[in-house]
């Protein structure tokens, strides 16, 4: 399968063009280009957090961040994500946020319901995940995998984790 969708070709199961882009499209995100790798200086980013307003990564420089990817709010695996995290990330000094493409009114709902101390951001056409490498596609909706990183008082990627378990990713995040 993977040799047809890279050759361009349609898939034995759908004789539709639009699933082959879409697979394409997959296969590029799921290859992870684009990315910063530990030591590159992160992206930029200049967006809407719940709460808080606008938010940029210049605002945080002195601080270590950790910025963790999700694909939607108040699914199964997100919840027990972002509930992970609020159970188990305590480390002083350390600003955490949560970042997805959903849109703001759905974050809002989505920290409410499980008290999430840490900001969420909002990415609705997927820029930031784009930058970090991590944007993805379900239909044609963007999203982002899940992925998490450590950015240094500098402003550059100390480490990163992608496809991380969620139930236990803040244990992992702690360490």
């Amino acid at each position: 399968l993977l040799r047809r969708v890279v050759r361009g070709r349609r898939s034995s199961r759908s004789t539709s063009t639009t699933t082959t882009t879409t697979n394409r499209r997959w296969l590029r995100s799921w290859l992870g280009r684009g990315g910063p790798r530990v030591g590159d200086v992160a992206p930029a980013w200049n967006v809407l957090a719940v709460p808080g307003g606008l938010t940029r990564i210049e605002d945080l420089l002195g601080h270590w961040v950790v910025l963790y990817f999700y694909p939607k709010a108040d699914t199964p695996g997100c919840t027990a994500e972002a509930c992970s995290l609020r159970d188990r990330v305590e480390m002083p000094g350390v600003k955490l946020y949560g970042a997805s493409t959903d849109f703001a009114d759905s974050l809002v709902a989505f920290r409410a319901t499980y008290a999430l101390p840490f900001p969420l951001l909002s990415d609705p056409r997927g820029v930031l995940a784009q930058r970090y490498g991590v944007l993805t596609h379900f239909g044609n909706r963007p999203v982002a995998r899940r992925s998490t990183f450590l950015i240094d008082p500098r402003g550059q990627i100390a480490r990163s984790v992608h496809g991380v378990v969620p139930q236990t990713h803040g244990e992992e995040i702690s360490q």
